[in-house]
């Protein structure tokens, strides 16, 4: 059983024990909402990831339709362009053949003038009288303007393959230019969505370095917790070690009293048999002595 002085060094030690125990269970707090915060931290910025990687992924998927549909144009384009550059050269060598060219030609003469001039040398000598001589040299004129009305056949055929090739031409160039324009337009959009990809990656690098900052703190708080933890329950023990002495004290005192006034009792209970021995009168105290030793 404790005396005096080592109860009151055990009571002095629980008060402490319980100031240390309540400031420990303070301080876990704090660090267990440190620890928390620092997660959920890395969570969202892991959350924020997910979804950027996502956009990224996305981005890619529509840059690259671009740029194929840019190379798919480019193709057609430069097919256009082989077929336009090939007209053009076929546009010269038929102007050299149908004599377009030639600025010493009389543009005045076309094939319906001939033509027209032949019938009217046709009519005069089917319908005019006239001497040998005129009517040799009438028909010598139209022989020859036949002679070049056959030959100008020719150049009306080139003239019209020129056209037709001229008439392609107009439209290929048109169709090149529809394309071209086209082409850069999409080139532009694959341009923007490659750039806007660009910069959502050096988020994602940035956001990374933030997030193992964030689960680096977490583990470090959970270190610390963990420490706190531990000597909280060291505490706790000390605690409990410190009360559960003062119970056994407690128990001990307790018997002990008991003993004592048991003893005490045994005592009164002789002095009480003693009177009546001796026909003594008996007290209340006496008479109450007496009914508890009978219980």
């Amino acid at each position: 059983m404790l005396n005096e002085g080592e109860k009151k060094q055990i009571l002095e030690q629980l008060q402490k024990a319980k100031s240390e125990v309540s400031s420990l269970k303070q301080k876990l707090n704090d660090l267990n909402k440190e620890k928390e915060d620092w997660f959920s931290k890395k969570l969202e910025i892991s959350s924020e990831i997910k979804q950027k990687i996502s956009s990224v992924k996305n981005l890619k998927v529509q840059r690259n339709e671009f740029t194929n549909k840019v190379k798919e144009l480019k193709e057609k384009r430069d097919k256009l362009n082989t077929k336009i550059s090939g007209n053009i050269k076929e546009i010269v060598n038929k102007k050299k053949e149908s004599g377009v060219d030639n600025k010493r030609r009389d543009k005045r003469r076309n094939p319906r003038a001939i033509k027209a001039e032949i019938e009217k040398m046709e009519f005069t000598l089917e319908t005019s009288v006239m001497n040998f001589n005129r009517e040799q040299k009438l028909m010598k004129q139209m022989k020859l303007l036949k002679k070049e009305l056959a030959e100008m056949g020719g150049i009306i055929e080139k003239s019209s393959e020129l056209k037709d090739v001229s008439v392609e031409t107009d439209h290929l160039k048109k169709e090149a230019n529809d394309i071209h324009k086209d082409l850069q337009e999409k080139a532009q959009r694959s341009q923007e969505l490659h750039e806007e990809l660009i910069k959502l990656s050096k988020e994602i690098d940035e956001l990374k370095k933030e997030e193992d900052v964030a689960f680096n703190k977490f583990t470090e708080s959970k270190t610390v917790f963990v420490e706190a933890n531990k000597n909280l329950k060291d505490k706790l023990k000390n605690l409990n070690d410190l009360k559960q002495k003062l119970n056994e004290n407690k128990i001990e005192t307790k018997h002990e009293k008991t003993r004592k006034d048991n003893k005490k009792l045994k005592e009164k209970e002789k002095e009480v048999e003693e009177k009546i021995s001796k026909r003594q009168k008996l007290t209340t105290e006496d008479l109450l002595i007496l009914q508890r030793s009978h219980e």
